[in-house]
């Protein structure tokens, strides 16, 4: 019982459970994988006291173990968390002497982290040098090692060296977190998180034009047979969901080699066929559009008839939203996540209650979630709710979307008033930090394009 509330993820419960097992059966105390479900159990709920004595006990008892090594790691996580570096370091070092582990890279992670923070920079880049000789080809972790030594090299005046470097990122990926942000700090801007990066580092990405907004006229009329047609029809009925399905068995839309035809994907519903479409255009292998129909394709202003008037209701920047929800759910009304978040904004039951019973909505039933009006007015609301509980400021806002506000009280305790590319490095949920820079991009090809 107590490992399938683990594995439900009702982690309150299966704490509850193990801790019965101890009681009624103190043999069991002998397990160490028991032990390690339980501290997880109390780390998932931040119970991070308990998760501390729980790890420690599994260090000290069990020290051969493969839970044993995941506890050294989880007391330097939780150290680190706390804001306490030396000892995260110590707990760091232990982890990494037992032997070799996927984990391993995240412990050199935080152990460079801890020096950095620490001001240990002359340690902080011994660090950096150590993990980028393990990268043998150019990926996002080299990308981001390679950034990092740059900001290190700043930080000790090495000023030529840092420009050199900054300059070598910022030419890797036109759309990339870790070149756009290596293009900041050629504009010598310090930031903070209530700073956004500049969209003219963007200038790349060619704005919209009158002349550029796609012809109604010019409309691909699909044969009578093809879903297509049934979904253009539904789409601007109201049935989103209904459209979106029946696009999907639609001829046309398994090799789309044409702007009309993608438009016209686009105006039955289905926006998140577009994704790949800059890709196309730029290749030339979109007949009919230019480079910047291609990002309008992947980038569009979906189901504008809710996001435009909703986001006009809470206050809020309808790129923003349109952000979001790219990265959330992809544009796909159906979207389902391990979480149980659902729609296009991916709410997860729980908030979505909540977010009923604040605005009175009184037939709230999670399925609603996945309609796609319902989704993006919860969605929206929540947004500015987070952004009034945040001091207005936008990152917070997104990094509590996906973690949740208590998550992110507990990181601006120790980190709120470092940098922006600093307050995101250090998010300690590798999804959450993540998403924040996927979105923050897209945010800025929003506002470049729109």
């Amino acid at each position: 019982l107590a490992q399938a509330y683990y594995k439900a993820r009702i982690y309150d419960k299966a704490a509850q459970q193990y801790e019965n097992l101890f009681a009624q059966n103190p043999s069991l105390k002998s397990n160490a994988a028991y032990w390690d479900k339980l501290a997880h159990s109390y780390l998932r709920q931040n119970q991070f006291t308990k998760a501390h004595d729980a790890f420690l006990h599994i260090a000290t008892n069990f020290s051969q173990t493969r839970e044993a090594g995941i506890a050294r790691f989880k007391l330097g996580f939780i150290y680190f968390d706390s804001g306490q570096y030396a000892k995260a370091i110590d707990y760091f070092a232990k982890f990494m002497d037992q032997g070799s582990s996927w984990m391993k890279n995240r412990a050199h992670w935080f152990t460079f982290w801890s020096h950095y923070l620490l001001k240990d920079y002359p340690l902080a880049l011994t660090d950096i040098e150590k993990m980028l000789s393990l990268q043998k080809k150019m990926t996002d972790t080299k990308m981001s090692l390679l950034y990092w030594k740059a900001r290190l090299l700043e930080k000790t005046s090495q000023t030529d060296q840092a420009k050199g470097l900054y300059q070598e990122v910022s030419r890797l990926d036109s759309l990339g977190y870790y070149p756009l942000m290596a293009r900041q700090r050629l504009q010598q801007q310090n930031l903070h998180p209530k700073t956004l990066i500049d969209p003219k580092l963007l200038a790349h990405i060619p704005k919209t034009t009158t002349a550029q907004v796609f012809d109604a006229q010019k409309i691909v009329k699909p044969p009578r047979t093809d879903p297509l047609l049934k979904a253009l029809l539904l789409y601007h009925l109201g049935f989103e969901n209904y459209a979106f399905d029946e696009s999907r068995n639609s001829e046309l839309i398994k090799d789309i080699t044409d702007y009309q035809t993608a438009k016209t994907v686009e105006l039955a519903g289905n926006f998140s066929r577009g994704y790949s479409m800059r890709f196309l255009a730029a290749k030339g292998n979109l007949a009919g559009a230019n480079e910047a129909q291609g990002f309008q394709l992947s980038y569009p202003v979906a189901y504008p008839h809710y996001v435009v008037p909703f986001s006009k209701i809470w206050n809020l920047d309808q790129n923003l939203v349109l952000a979001m929800m790219r990265q959330e759910s992809a544009f796909k009304p159906e979207a389902f996540s391990f979480a149980f978040a659902n729609g296009l904004m991916q709410i997860i039951p729980p908030t979505g209650k909540e977010i009923a019973d604040a605005i009175g909505f009184e037939e709230f039933h999670p399925d609603l979630l996945r309609e796609p009006g319902i989704s993006v007015f919860f969605g929206t609301y929540y947004i500015r709710h987070l952004l009034d509980t945040f001091d207005n400021n936008m990152i917070f806002a997104i990094a509590a979307y996906n973690a949740g506000p208590d998550a992110l009280k507990r990181w601006t305790q120790t980190s709120g008033s470092l940098e922006l590319d600093e307050f995101i490095e250090l998010i300690p949920y590798i999804e959450t930090g993540n998403y924040v820079k996927k979105v923050l991009v897209n945010y800025l090809v929003y506002q470049r394009l729109y």
